[in-house]
Order: C-alpha cells, then sequence, then structure tokens
C-alpha cells in the first residue's frame, strides 16, 4: 500500500491511544491526583494498549486476520470483542473509576474520536479500486461525520448524541466490513471485496483503533447513566 494509506492508518491506530493517554492524564490532575500519579496513569494506559497493538500488528503480519477463500474467518470480530472488553475492564480500575467520577472527564473522553477523521483512508482505498463502495462509503463517510462533529459535540455539551452517533458507526462498518468479504462470511457479493481490510496496514483501524474507540463510547454512556440516575436520587431525596 502506499506510503500515505500507512500514515493515515498510523494516525489512527496510534493517535486515537495517545489522545485517550492525556485525557487520562488531564482528568487524573482534575481529580486531585499529582504529577507524577497522573503521569503514571497515562503511561501505564499506552503502554498496554501499545501491546495490545503490538500483538495484532504481529498476528496480522503472520496473516492470522486474512480472510481466506472458502473457510469461515472468527478471528476479527473475536479481536474487536476482547479489545473492547480489555477498555472497559480497565474503566473499572480504581484510579480510573476515580477519573471517571468527574463528570468533565467524559468530555475528555471524546476528544480521541476526533482522529476518526483519518476514516478518509477507506475512500481512498476505494478510488484506488481496492475496497467496495458498500464498505468504503457507509465506514468512511461516518467516520469523518463523527471525527468532525466531535469538537462541537464537546463544546455544546452533546456528548451523548456523540456517543449514539458513533458507536451506530462503528458497528455497521464493522458488519459491512465482514459482509463483503470473503469466503462463506460474504453475503453481500462486491467486487473487490473488503479483504484488503483484513491485511495490514488497513486491519489495524477494526483492530486497534475501533475497538477502543467503541470502549470509549460505552464507558462514557455508561457513566452518563450513572450520573443521570444520582441525579434523580438527589432529587427524589431533596423533595
Amino acid at each position: 500500500m502506499p506510503f500515505s494509506i500507512w500514515l493515515l492508518v498510523l494516525v489512527g491506530a496510534l493517535g486515537i491511544p495517545a489522545v485517550t493517554c492525556a485525557a487520562l492524564y488531564r482528568g487524573a490532575l482534575v481529580v486531585g491526583r499529582s504529577g507524577p500519579d497522573a503521569r503514571r496513569i497515562a503511561v501505564l494506559a499506552g503502554v498496554a494498549w501499545a501491546a495490545w497493538t503490538a500483538l495484532i500488528w504481529a498476528l496480522a503480519a503472520a496473516g492470522l486476520f486474512h480472510l481466506p477463500p472458502t473457510q469461515p474467518q472468527p478471528w476479527i470480530p473475536v479481536a474487536v470483542v476482547l479489545g473492547v472488553v480489555i477498555v472497559v475492564a480497565a474503566s473499572r480500575r480504581p484510579a480510573a473509576r476515580a477519573i471517571l467520577a468527574d463528570p468533565g472527564a467524559l468530555r475528555l473522553l471524546a476528544w480521541p474520536q476526533v482522529l476518526r477523521v483519518v476514516g478518509v483512508v477507506f475512500l481512498i482505498a476505494m478510488a484506488m479500486g481496492r475496497i467496495p463502495a458498500a464498505f468504503a462509503l457507509p465506514a468512511g463517510i461516518g467516520d469523518i461525520v463523527t471525527g468532525l462533529a466531535a469538537p462541537f459535540a464537546i463544546r455544546s455539551g452533546r456528548v451523548l448524541w456523540l456517543n449514539i452517533v458513533g458507536l451506530l458507526d462503528l458497528v455497521v462498518a464493522l458488519a459491512l466490513g465482514l459482509l463483503t468479504g470473503v469466503g462463506q462470511g460474504q453475503i453481500l457479493a462486491v467486487s473487490p471485496s473488503s479483504e484488503l481490510v483484513s491485511t495490514l496496514p488497513l486491519v489495524l483501524i477494526p483492530l486497534a483503533a475501533v475497538p477502543l474507540a467503541i470502549g470509549l463510547h460505552l464507558v462514557s454512556m455508561t457513566r452518563m447513566g450513572a450520573l443521570a440516575r444520582e441525579s434523580r436520587r438527589r432529587h427524589v431525596v431533596a423533595a
């Protein structure tokens, strides 16, 4: 693939975790953690996700995620689910829970979604005739819209809508990626197929960047629900 494709993919696969770590650092300072403690939290989170990304890269280089022509391929959805579980589980750690206790953390954790604009890489690959429009258009445009809308949603306090739209975009993109692949999983007969998305470098988007983005959406929405319940409970007590 051209250098421009690699560059865009790496901006998303490495940039989204980097901005997430910066958000955790800032959030830790806001809730009263010391500078060294806040740096430790951010560095640990960064190292953990870097290890996940390196594992995905190594497995992809070995061909584990490549869509075979005649057999079902379970490893891509397995990796996505496992990545999301890791993010959600990490959010339950005491340090993360303390950061998420501050309502302002929800806006901080929305900033990584800005880098979803790298979804333009799918449109470029489509223009090159390498992946189908049935996948590239919804996935690419959905990511770009989410990334462009993120700053406005954060500043206007509409993070919930950003989470809903952003999560829906990712679910649709993953589903279309599988449906337009090759082999027994290909339900939509298109040419070319989405086989290229199962190889380096594009596979880093669904398996390194997307699980983190989904996890951030889920953690944010869960915390918003908890804050709403706490607010209703206070109103009931006050009444």
